[in-house]
């Protein structure tokens, strides 16, 4: 399980105190191998195992006051540095999130830095769900993410591993499913079992920007979110988008009070390129890569995977519609 990519693959590890997550995160260390692997935890493991190498706190510091995605882990900046720096290097990183952990901050975090964006790559954040305590608060909320983190958490996620689903009903399985889905449709969700093939959670490349390919399977329906509450949505826009404006409406939405944008995925067609550029925004770090390979969807039609807390469609597709240009290809 040890990656042959020069870089030295990171797995982010979320979810909510007693959802499971540190005895998965034990589960992957022994298949991977103590040798092989360094442990980064930011809350203490809550077995006691002692098997962390490295425990950092939850210092965020915001570079610009007010700005929530301005925001860098400078324990996580230190504790990535000293193992990459050290005489016997890791093959793989595994970094436990505590439950009130910010993702976004954290994955901004590995991709802003500029040492850490050469030498490590974010491989996948994976969300750990208790499906039934998931259960009993959606049962009793309209948000079922009433906490900021829990929903932004999943809403960030490549996978969404559930727990306990076994103690729930058909009928009550089916609602979290639908909960988490909805929540975040570009996500796998995987149930946990004993026979859980594990190697699953490893080398998915998720915040590279051709990972932008998953939208395509996504449908663009109106969204039933609830308001106020994390939702991701897909827009699709034909017409041919001014980067410089792009990458200013992007950049703009880390100042709307009203919404917060966690994730924007998918393919974009500027003008003066025949093909699209692949988009991937986590954060203020925004990455887009010119590509030939992408041919599903309309021609010339830009295709976003957006999530986020309190969006509505129609805020996302006047953004983009304000980038619309008459200049073609």
């Amino acid at each position: 399980m040890v990656s042959n990519n020069s870089r030295i693959p990171v797995t982010m590890v979320a979810g909510w105190h007693g959802s499971g997550k540190s005895a998965f995160v034990e589960r992957l260390t022994d298949l991977i191998g103590t040798r092989t692997c360094a442990v980064v935890a930011s809350a203490p493991n809550e077995t006691g195992d002692g098997r962390c190498l490295l425990q950092v706190e939850d210092e965020v510091v915001e570079q610009v006051p007010g700005c929530r995605f301005c925001a860098v882990r400078h324990d996580l900046v230190y504790s990535l540095r000293s193992l990459c720096l050290g005489v016997n290097q890791p093959a793989r990183i595994l970094v436990e999130l505590s439950g009130w952990a910010d993702p976004a901050v954290a994955a901004q975090t590995l991709l802003g830095d500029p040492y850490l964006a050469q030498t490590v790559e974010l491989d996948a954040l994976v969300t750990v769900v208790d499906a039934s305590a998931l259960y009993v608060r959606a049962r009793g909320n309209r948000d079922p993410w009433p906490a900021q983190s829990m929903g932004d958490q999943v809403a960030l996620a490549d996978i969404v591993l559930v727990n306990r689903t076994q103690e729930l009903t058909a009928t009550a399985g089916r609602l979290v499913q639908t909960l988490i889905a909805g929540t975040n449709p570009l996500a796998r969700i995987v149930e946990n079992h004993n026979g859980l093939d594990l190697s699953q959670f490893f080398d998915l490349h998720g915040y590279r920007p051709a990972s932008s390919t998953r939208v395509s399977g996504l449908d663009p329906a109106p969204s039933t979110a609830i308001e106020g509450a994390v939702s991701g949505l897909v827009v699709e826009l034909t017409g041919r988008l001014d980067r410089a404006r792009f990458e200013h409406w992007a950049a703009s939405l880390d100042h709307d009070e009203a919404a917060r944008i966690l994730r924007i995925v998918g393919p974009i067609y500027v003008a003066g390129d025949k093909y699209p550029l692949l988009c991937h925004r986590v954060g203020t770090h925004l990455a887009l890569e010119r590509t030939d390979r992408w041919s599903v969807g309309l021609p010339g039609a830009t295709r976003l995977f957006v999530s986020g807390r309190g969006l509505t469609r129609e805020m996302v597709l006047d953004g983009l519609q304000d980038c619309l240009t008459t200049q073609q290809c």
